[in-house]
Formats: C-alpha cells, structure tokens, sequence
C-alpha cells in the first residue's frame, strides 16, 4: 500500500484522524453507515463509515453550496404516489416541477431523493440549442432500458444515461449524487463533452435488445456515454475507470484543486467484502474510496450550517 493511499485510509476513521468531530445532526441530519467493506489500517482490517445525509441534512449541505456559488441545484423527494422505479422518478420531477429558467446560461442540477434509498442525479442544460436530460445515475447498468421510457416521453430532451455501475457499495448514492451534480457547473461545454464520450451501444446493435419487457423501443433522442475526465473522480469501481477509457493524467479541477485525475482517484487495493452473497469471506476488490473521503466534509458542512441555526456559528 502507497504511502498517499495509506494516509488516505487513515484519514476515514475518526478514532485514529479526528476524534472530536461534531455530531449535533446526527441521526436527524445525516446517518453513520458501515458498508460491507473493510479496509487495511495499520496492520488490522476495520469498517470505514460513511456519513450519509438525510433528506433535511441533505437540503442543508444543497444550501451550503448555493451560498457560495450561484448555481440552480435542488433537491427533489420522491412523492408518496410516485413509484419506485427510476425512470418513474425522473418523468414525476420532469412533469411537476419549474424548469422554465433552463437555458443556455442556466442549468438545473437535481438530486432525486427517496429518503435514504437510492439517489439519482439529473443535470438539466442547453447547449447549441439542443435542451439535453443527463441521467447520472450510480447504478445505471442495471436500468438502461427504464430510462428509454423518459427519452420517449420528453422527445424535447437530447437524453443521455452514463454507461455502466460506478458504485461498489450500497450506501454512497446521495453522496456521489451531490458530488457529481455541483461538479457538472464547472465543466465548460460540459454536453460537448458528453457528447464526445457517446458510447456504442448495444441495445442498438443488437435488434433483440433494442425493445424493453415494457414493449418501449429505444428512441433516438437516447445514447449512453462514458464519464468524461471531469467527472470521473467520484468512480468507485476501479475496473469501471479502466474500461471507460479515461486519460489518468489529464489535468481535473475539483473542490479549487487542480492536479491529474489518477491524484484525485484513491484506489485502495484492500477494499474487501465482508459478508456477502456473492463473494466469499476475505475477497479483496479494488475501488477509489474518493466518495467515503468527500462524506466526512459534507457531515463537518452540515454540522457548521446547524451551527449557524443555532447561533453557534
């Protein structure tokens, strides 16, 4: 283990980086949660935590950052006669909320949330003309053909899924969902990148594939593509970074920083399963562990915003 990644994984458990962190909003604002995983520290395997926003710590950390960027970025909580599948989610926000202001100079970033079950990100932007709907969602390899329903009813939208599962657990979804949307506002002609990274898909290759089990065809306002650079940091998976076919080296702007992607990327050869269906004990995965980093500051921002609520600030 790289001495960069050792201090990395140090720094996620606060009995050995900071042991006087703050825990007002604790259970109303956000949840400590132990995923599946374990991670070499010191010698010894140990549960990181990842620090999980609720749906009010999550509107606080979205105040946060309007406050100091002039940015439309909301949160979206998923109705009580909504259904539960994604694409569902993505047409309820898309028929009832206010998009007038989308335009050129005026994107929209939204985080579907469903309490704490799983978030989704949607970017909304004009570019060339073209008004374009970005799915970023975590778990994306498993619901392409629900999103073609969302293509097919807003023919209006360029829609565009990100290809493939980036997400190696089952608790960083908000996290990942807030990171990757406040990342897409400072990406310059972020669509033309999505555009350039459009992948070949198989569901148009393949004639079998290209009608879903709800009778949808795939329309041809919908294409999958591959994270760009910019915002492939929030990457669990590393074998997902090396078959998107990133430039590791290429220069990436996240949180003021510039410096390589592969400097953003934290891959933790020791990223292991401890219980689960489908690996045995002890089984050793790579992943980036940028999004259980990222989880600690988010909590400290919200702990600070209820600070401030409380006249502590």
């Amino acid at each position: 283990m790289g001495s960069r990644e050792s201090e990395a994984i140090r720094a996620l458990f606060p009995t050995l980086a900071a042991p006087e962190m703050r825990s007002r909003g604790l259970g109303s604002h956000y949840l400590v949660v132990e995923p599946r995983f374990e991670l070499l520290v010191d010698g010894a395997y140990r549960t990181p935590e990842i620090n999980q926003p609720t749906p009010d710590g999550l509107r606080l950390l979205v105040a946060a950052h309007q406050k100091k960027n002039e940015v439309d970025l909301r949160v979206h909580e998923k109705q009580p006669q909504t259904e539960d599948l994604v694409a569902a989610r993505v047409i309820e926000f898309m028929k009832s909320a206010d998009i007038s202001e989308l335009g050129e100079n005026h994107p929209i970033g939204v985080i579907l949330s469903h309490r704490q079950k799983h978030a989704i990100p949607i970017f909304l932007a004009v570019y060339a003309g073209k008004k374009y709907l970005v799915v970023l969602d975590s778990t994306s390899g498993a619901y392409e053909k629900q999103y073609w329903e969302v293509a097919q009813r807003f023919p209006e939208f360029q829609v565009r899924l990100n290809q493939g599962t980036r997400q190696a657990d089952n608790q960083s979804c908000i996290t990942d969902a807030f990171e990757i949307l406040k990342q897409c506002y400072t990406v310059g002609a972020l669509m033309r990148r999505i555009d350039e990274r459009r992948a070949e898909e198989p569901s148009r290759a393949n004639p079998k594939s290209r009608i879903s089990t709800s009778g949808v065809q795939c329309p041809s306002n919908f294409s999958l593509f591959k994270l760009p650079e910019e915002l492939a940091f929030v990457v669990q998976r590393a074998t997902h970074l090396e078959e998107s076919n990133l430039q590791m080296d290429q220069p990436v702007t996240v949180e003021g920083r510039t410096c390589p992607l592969s400097t953003h990327v934290v891959i933790s050869t020791d990223f292991g399963r401890k219980h689960s269906e489908d690996a045995g004990d002890g089984e050793r995965i790579r992943a980036n562990i940028y999004l259980y980093q990222a989880s600690w500051r988010h909590r400290e921002t919200i702990e600070t915003e209820l600070d401030s609520e409380h006249g502590l600030g």
